[in-house]
């Protein structure tokens, strides 16, 4: 049974690869389209499903808030009613017709969207019934019996009673199973609406693994029967057009357009082998008549070789030896005319350069004996000039100790007069906040006594509210003789109130007088501690100047006694390295004369001169002297010095 099945797969497979390639891609796709479209028609009968769920789901839910608006209508009828009783006023009778009408046209919606319920149809009369039955017998009848102040107190007693709550309950439990009836429809379809959301995953989920595997298949099935024939014969004809002709061409003898390929590659591979044949024949010619060429060029090459070197050997030998006038003949050298323009060039570039090397060399000496003179005036003058720093610096030190002191003793006294001025300021400060805690209190005296008003107004009120309450309890006659007696202590306390009140105003009045005069003798206090404080705060903006001059000087001092100090630590650097640059000319005079003496090995076209002799040496130039900076007899800046604008030109 198994080797039948394989058998049957292998057919199948030889018969799908004798398929041309178009109808190969024709089978795959149209197997995958039908099976999406499979798929798709599944899923819209479930859409359209959900569809239709979803539409009943919005019509129950619609049906749901009409009995909504129906109960409520309802209960606003019912509260209207029981406002009418207790307060028989139009606003009223308005709201219940209002009410009335929402709920017949809420009864009406619902009747109208369950027509086709049949059992929802009777609930709705059976509402619409009960509704009616409590508008006729008891809204009507309450509401009319309250209309009539003779009669109000039945419609009261109505109430009272309970009797109008069988038919209000009637028809809110009517209400409530249409409500229950519709939520239980709504359960039912919004769970079948979630059975096909369900099922439509189901079939999506199933459809797309299907489409997936039925694609690998397929493409399984193209790779194996297009793909890899393909690769194949690609990687043959690549060995094929490198030169390998033992390759074995695949796939010869199929149906379809890769049989074909097969069969023009195979007569391209006895082509190429027919033609190796050939190419074999005529290469063992070709490399017997190159070998016997290339004898003959090598022996040629090799004397005419050994006569170039032979003829400039002598000229090295020159070149060696430092002579650098050696040059070649290109006329004796035909074949070698480049070799020997090169040399001739190269020889005479370093016959230059030796040249130039030879006079800067002189030129060298004769600088390096102007450098040594001259540092050795220049280190002598600064030896002068750091003798001169030397004495700044300590004049500039004790300058600067004097100004320092001044400024410690200018900080001290900004010091007090900074002390001084907060303490008048906190001075001030204080009067302000009793100044501010006085007008506060003048403000509390002012609102106790307008509470004290309201308070006697609330007095006045009550008496008259008692007596009034005294003489309706005389109209009412001996039931309200007990009523009586108390309107008479209330009125009674309302006098001992306005008493007290007025009382308390009187005291209010004066504490708010001396308040006042408090007020106006802290004030005066204030005003005088401003004018001591703007007085300290004069002195201590003079000091606090006196102590900013004195600290800015001691701070320039310090500044010009630094940049003395360090001027003073440049000269002793600039000394020491006057008299290392003075070594280093010494120790560049020896090099210069042993490069002197190796230059002087070569020989070459140019004029031989002296080394030494090249330029005239520099005059001599003596230092000039450097006036002495001295400490004046105070202590002060030291003495400006003469100019020396000649000294300084001349180094």
């Amino acid at each position: 049974m198994v080797d039948a099945q394989q058998n049957g797969l292998l057919e199948l497979s030889m018969s799908f690869s004798d398929l041309k390639i178009n109808r190969k891609l024709i089978v795959t796709f149209s197997t995958i389209l039908l099976t999406v479209l499979t798929m798709t028609g599944f899923v819209g009968y479930n859409l359209s499903g959900i569809q239709t769920a979803s539409g009943w789901d919005r019509h129950t839910t619609t049906v749901l808030a009409q009995a909504d608006a129906a109960r409520e209508a309802f209960v606003e009828q019912v509260a209207a009613v029981r406002g009418f009783t207790i307060s028989p006023t139009p606003l009223y009778r308005t709201a219940f017709e209002a009410a009335s009408h929402d709920f017949e046209t809420a009864i009406e919606t619902i009747a109208r969207l369950t027509s086709d319920n049949a059992t929802q149809q009777v609930r709705v009369a059976k509402l619409k019934t009960d509704g009616a039955e409590y508008a006729a017998n008891v809204a009507d009848v309450q509401m009319g019996l309250a209309s009539d102040p003779a009669t109000r107190q039945r419609a009261l007693q109505m109430v009272i009673d309970g009797v109008t709550a069988p038919r209000v309950q009637a028809v809110k439990d009517d209400v409530a199973t249409i409500r229950a009836a519709e939520q239980d429809l709504l359960t039912t379809r919004r769970a079948d609406a979630d059975a096909a959301f369900q099922t439509t995953f189901l079939v999506l989920g199933a459809g797309s693994a299907i489409t997936l595997l039925l694609a690998a298949a397929m493409g399984g099935l193209l790779s194996k029967a297009v793909a890899r024939p393909v690769v194949a014969m690609t990687e043959v004809m690549r060995r094929l057009s490198a030169g390998d002709t033992s390759v074995v061409i695949p796939g010869v003898g199929r149906g379809d357009e890769l049989g074909a390929m097969a069969a023009a590659v195979e007569s391209f591979r006895e082509a190429a082998l027919e033609k190796d044949r050939q190419d074999s024949m005529n290469a063992d010619e070709r490399r017997s008549a190159e070998t016997t060429r290339r004898s003959a060029e090598q022996r040629a090459t090799t004397a005419a070789r050994e006569a170039f070197v032979a003829a400039i050997r002598p000229s090295f030998e020159q070149l060696s030896n430092g002579d650098l006038t050696a040059r070649l003949d290109p006329a004796r050298n035909a074949d070698y005319v480049e070799v020997c323009d090169l040399f001739n060039r190269s020889v005479e570039s370093l016959e230059s350069t030796i040249g130039a090397v030879v006079l800067a060399v002189g030129t060298m000496k004769t600088g390096l004996g102007e450098i040594t003179v001259a540092a050795n005036d220049l280190s002598q003058r600064t030896e002068q000039q750091a003798a001169s720093l030397e004495e700044t610096v300590a004049a500039l030190a004790e300058v600067t100790r004097g100004i320092n002191v001044t400024a410690q003793d200018a900080a001290k006294a900004q010091t007090a007069a900074a002390t001084a001025r907060k303490n008048a300021e906190k001075g001030g400060e204080i009067v302000g906040r009793a100044v501010t805690a006085m007008g506060a209190i003048e403000q509390s005296s002012e609102q106790i006594g307008k509470i004290i008003g309201v308070i006697d107004e609330i007095a006045f009120q009550t008496n008259l509210l008692a007596l009034n309450a005294g003489v309706e309890a005389a109209r009412a006659g001996e039931a309200g003789r007990g009523f009586a007696v108390v309107a008479q202590e209330v009125r009674g306390l309302a006098q001992r109130s306005a008493e007290a009140a007025k009382e308390i105003k009187t005291l209010i009045s004066a504490s708010s007088a001396q308040v006042r005069d408090g007020v106006e003798l802290v004030t005066a206090s204030g005003r005088s501690l401003e004018e001591i404080q703007a007085r300290v705060g004069e002195m201590s903006d003079v000091v606090a100047q006196i102590a900013q001059s004195a600290g800015e000087q001691a701070s320039s001092l310090r500044e010009v006694s630094v940049a003395a100090d360090q001027m003073d630590k440049v000269t002793q650097q600039n000394a020491a390295m006057v008299e290392e640059t003075t070594a280093a000319a010494e120790t560049l005079s020896g090099e210069t004369a042993e490069l002197a003496a190796m230059v002087g090995q070569f020989r070459t076209s140019l004029a031989q001169r002296p080394l030494a002799d090249t330029r005239p040496a520099a005059p001599k130039r003596r230092a000039a002297p450097v006036l002495q900076m001295r400490a004046s007899g105070r202590g002060g800046a030291a003495a400006k010095p003469a100019p020396v604008d000649a000294e300084w030109s001349e180094f």
